[in-house]
């Protein structure tokens, strides 16, 4: 084989290795940005009822947005915990128990961005976004 056929043959293999590394570095992006996304969504919510809300209003369960949360706080008030809502309303209770404070809201706003799934964190960007843009277009009346 001459020389150029050489090179032409070994740059193909060099271009597609560098196009794999390009997409995997864009796969790396959306996913630090479903990330931040997600845990902006989370980072104002203030307490654990709020923090159901957002988890019951959000796609973010893997379930389409069929998982619905009540925080439920203990006889004496010191801790919270997160319930699932059954489809006739009644309660049961999950593990998560946390403080009933802003250090326990925190715990469990940590919980969710370390533990929901990357595609979840996708779908809810997309569910926020999709809601934001909505909101922007919806005319306003006058004042």
């Amino acid at each position: 084989m001459s020389e150029g056929k050489l090179d032409t043959a070994l740059s193909v293999p060099r271009a597609a290795q560098q196009a794999e590394l390009a997409r995997l570095g864009l796969q790396e992006k959306h996913r630090q940005m479903a990330d931040k996304l997600f845990d902006m969504g989370l980072e104002p919510l203030p307490a654990h009822d709020d923090i159901a809300a957002y988890v019951s209003k959000s796609k973010a369960d893997g379930q389409g947005g069929a998982l619905q949360l009540q925080a439920v706080p203990s006889t004496d008030g010191k801790t919270v915990t997160y319930n699932k809502v059954n489809p006739d309303g009644s309660l049961t209770p999950t593990t998560h128990v946390y403080t009933n404070d802003s250090a326990g809201a925190d715990q469990a706003k940590l919980w969710l961005a370390q533990n929901v799934p990357l595609q979840s964190k996708i779908t809810a960007a997309h569910q926020t976004f999709e809601e934001k843009l909505a909101a922007k277009n919806e005319p306003r009346s006058p004042s």
